[in-house]
């Protein structure tokens, strides 16, 4: 099917398989290679594969004129299957139209490459190597595939919406230019559900804090607040404003009063304040 001549090669007279084969059969290596080339022969007219040849060992015997030739075969890994579904291993490697085409491209570059004619080797070499073409091809493929599928899933807003969404569940609304411009920022790093889902835990968090302790929101979202431990926000929400200054003493110590003295102690501290103010 594939032609009428077959790729022999010259170590072939003494791969180990030959020989193995004449010790199990008991007979000269020469009758062992005759033996397959009318087998290889019959095979290159049936078949374009080698598998699932729709014949029996008996039958393979008969050919080969070899009693024991197709188990012999098979001990030696050139023959696999059970009889009606054989298969002659590694078959495309010397049989065949690939193998074939292979061979006689090698043959062509090989001759323009002794005329050391440059262009010619070139187009033969391209010409000889189809399937290292697509194997090369397959792989930037793959590699494109999987670079795509290893890309953050993503998604900057697309819409105005969006972003004023995410822009009204913050829970202070100051500097809305700003913070238009520092949410369209954000969405480069984290997608609008996850921004979203954090402003609004933010929100919850600090939900009754006096809102001039609440970061502008620009700030909060230029600061990259999302990545925040949560925490903090809780904190931050318990506390009402920061932890430092004046108002932060002042608090200290009306805590320790209410702490050691109970309430008379802390009503004390907050007279003697107002009388300072």
């Amino acid at each position: 099917m594939a032609g009428d001549w077959l790729k022999i090669e010259h170590a072939t007279v003494d791969k180990p398989e030959i020989v193995r084969m004449a010790d199990i059969l008991g007979v000269d290596q020469n009758a062992v290679i005759g033996a397959c080339l009318r087998l290889w022969i019959w095979a290159d007219q049936q078949t374009s594969t080698g598998c699932a040849l729709s014949v029996t060992r008996k039958w393979i015997n008969r050919l080969m004129q070899l009693d024991d030739a197709a188990d012999a075969m098979i001990d030696v890994g050139w023959l696999t299957g059970v009889d009606g579904k054989l298969t002659l291993t590694n078959y495309e490697r010397h049989n065949g139209k690939p193998a074939k085409t292979r061979a006689q491209a090698a043959q062509r570059m090989k001759k323009a490459r002794s005329q050391c004619d440059a262009p010619s080797v070139t187009n033969v070499a391209q010409e000889a190597q189809p399937e290292k073409r697509r194997e090369e091809d397959r792989r930037e493929e793959s590699i494109k595939t999987e670079s795509k599928q290893h890309q953050p899933d993503i998604k900057p807003a697309s819409t105005a919406a969006d972003i004023e969404a995410i822009y009204q569940a913050y829970p202070r609304h100051v500097g809305k230019q700003a913070a238009l411009k520092a949410i369209t920022k954000a969405l480069e790093h984290i997608s609008h559900s996850e921004l979203l889902a954090a402003v609004t835990e933010y929100a919850a968090a600090v939900a009754g804090s006096d809102k001039q302790f609440i970061p502008h929101p620009a700030t909060w979202f230029n600061n990259r607040r999302w990545e925040d431990d949560r925490e903090e926000w809780k904190r931050e929400g318990t506390n009402g404003k920061p932890a430092t200054g004046t108002d932060a003493t002042l608090q200290a110590g009306i805590n320790w009063a209410t702490n050691v003295r109970g309430a008379s102690g802390q009503a004390r501290i907050c007279d003697q304040v107002q009388g300072v103010q």
